[in-house]
């Protein structure tokens, strides 16, 4: 059986990506086969496509990590049967018409959760859970510190954290961004471009610093945590958004009795499987209820994706225009950060341009061509738009965005 699928046949920037015919996957014994309604873009997913992801695939590959669908084929040991609505961790291939994925990393969903918004349980979601609880440890009425509040775990963690009755401070770039932030559950929004992080959090509390920090970023904002964090205090490390490596001085740690956790999903999985998957059922049911939202800021059609004007900062802003928004709605993209107000043809304030602009020039309402996915594909996951977690797409028709 052949598939449309987005592969990566070398590794370099979004341009690469290309929209292919190729043999759909043949699961093994110990996978589950999927129809893919929706798969997730994801930071790792980029880091593949530029190589620099520990461990991750030789080109030729079709990226993505987490997809939400409908399983056609399962393993009999397991209790999964053809039919069922799930969403599931890769190791790679969501980008696709169908995909493969272990069994034991393959999850029902209710029916009340939507493609789209399950296609974040896999990855933000178990991280966002995780990071707080399971390797954090927060209790109600601590303090906790989310770097990237507005980001695809970060907005994830401040909810989680809010539902658990902390105290939530969160750091974002731009008034959107806090706004969003606040508006999500947090107490305090920190502009970490303006604002030292670890003087707001001390000012706000009167000195005594937060119990907890949760950091993707690290570099400036992990330097930040270490002087925000109380005595007896917890870090928990997942990722370096910033391209800088976290350290630490240990005298410091040790004088303060204060922790330094490292997490990541994929070798957390492989290890204590059951440590990790234990946040399954809050967190589905939080995503189910609705008590947890993932967040989507603003939908348009793919038609006229291609005259859409956008830009993104290493800050992670996002420049679409609200035409360019509506576009890629209409087609099932989560867009994670539109500012109102702004006309047609004007950009995110601070927003610069980048060289990967989608070029496909479309008629409204016209079914994009596979070329023009590739596009969109492109501007999704290209450098530019690395910092912007979370954006989700639907596979449409067979062609996958």
């Amino acid at each position: 059986m052949m598939m449309r699928a987005v592969e990566v046949p070398g590794y370099g920037d979004s341009s690469v990506l290309t929209v292919t015919d190729r043999p759909a996957p043949t699961p093994n014994a110990d996978e589950v086969s999927i129809d893919v309604a929706a798969a997730g873009v994801n930071f790792a997913d980029i880091e593949q496509r530029r190589g620099n992801y520990h461990d991750g695939p030789s080109p030729p590959f079709v990226p993505g990590l987490a997809v939400a669908g409908t399983v056609t084929a399962a393993p009999a040991r397991s209790d999964l049967e053809a039919g069922d609505r799930v969403a599931a961790l890769t190791s790679s291939g969501g980008y696709a018409a169908r995909a493969t994925a272990p069994v034991e990393r393959t999850f029902r969903i209710p029916e009340s959760l939507p493609w789209a918004e399950a296609t974040a349980l896999p990855v933000q979601g178990l991280t966002a859970h995780n990071v707080l609880h399971e390797w954090g440890d927060l209790s109600a009425g601590e303090r906790v510190l989310v770097h990237a509040g507005a980001g695809g775990v970060g907005s994830l963690a401040v909810q989680l954290a809010d539902a658990a009755g902390a105290t939530v401070f969160a750091t974002a770039s731009t008034a959107a961004k806090r706004d969003r932030s606040r508006e999500l559950g947090a107490d305090h929004a920190i502009d970490y471009t303006e604002t030292d992080v670890a003087d707001a959090v001390l000012a706000r509390t009167d000195g005594a610093g937060v119990d907890l920090v949760v950091d993707g970023v690290g570099g400036d904002a992990f330097a930040a945590s270490v002087e925000a964090l109380a005595p007896v205090g917890r870090i928990v490390s997942f990722g370096m958004a910033s391209g800088s490596v976290p350290t630490v001085a240990t005298p410091r740690l040790f004088f303060a009795n204060q922790s330094v956790l490292g997490y990541h999903l994929v070798h957390a999985l492989d290890h204590v499987p059951e440590r990790v998957l234990g946040a399954l059922p809050a967190l589905t049911d939080h995503l189910a209820s609705g008590r947890v939202g993932v967040v989507v800021d603003r939908t348009v059609p793919l038609s006229e994706a291609g005259q859409a004007n956008y830009a993104a900062s290493k800050a992670g802003v996002l420049g679409l225009t609200r035409t360019a928004a509506r576009e890629l709605g209409g087609k099932g993209i989560r867009v994670n950060a539109v500012a109102p107000g702004y006309t047609d043809t004007e950009l995110l304030e601070g927003s610069q341009g980048h060289e990967s602009a989608v070029e496909a020039d479309t008629a409204s309402g016209r079914v994009a061509t596979p070329e023009e996915v590739a596009g969109v594909i492109s501007f999704l996951a290209s450098d530019a738009a690395s910092y912007v977690n979370g954006e989700v797409v639907r596979v449409d028709d067979g062609l996958a965005l």
